[in-house]
């Protein structure tokens, strides 16, 4: 299902938009977290695999930085700090990876096949179009979570 598509606006957009309101808002996320799996389901059954895997790579990471708060009294507080920045760099990495793969595996393959000339098929993955700005608000958690700017949620689905 597209953005664009009849079902989206007539169908889908119309019951989320009914069923968040009719949720107390202490639930209401949970209304769109569902929403958002559907969705994704409805493009690619691969993507939801995606969106969960980068969910639990971000949310392990996220909470590494938290527990990382101060600096064990034996170690040196530059020594920490390094430690820290490189669990950081590590999530961020992570995260991005995945989004490398999605959109610029199909061009690496193609290049590799032409210089090397082997058989090659090219894939078709079709993207929606937030999944960047998905993989940002990840990067940008990490980042905050790193910094104490927030606090690293406890529940994973949240």
């Amino acid at each position: 299902m597209s953005y664009n598509l009849y079902q989206y606006f007539a169908i889908f957009l119309p019951i989320t938009l009914l069923v968040y309101q009719l949720t107390p808002r202490k639930y209401r996320w949970i209304t769109l977290l569902c929403a958002n799996y559907v969705f994704f389901y409805s493009f690619s059954k691969s993507l939801v695999l995606y969106q969960i895997t980068e969910t639990a790579v971000t949310y392990l990471f996220g909470l590494a930085l938290w527990k990382m708060d101060k600096a064990p009294d034996h170690m040196d507080k530059k020594v920490f700090r390094r430690r820290k920045h490189a669990v950081l760099w590590l999530g961020i990495l992570s995260v991005l990876s995945f989004l490398i793969c999605l959109k610029y595996l199909d061009s690496i393959y193609d290049v590799t096949a032409a210089i090397f000339h082997f058989p090659y098929t090219a894939m078709t993955v079709i993207m929606p179009i937030g999944l960047s700005y998905y993989t940002l608000q990840n990067i940008s958690y990490l980042v905050d979570v790193s910094n104490k700017k927030i606090q690293a949620n406890k529940n994973v689905l949240q």
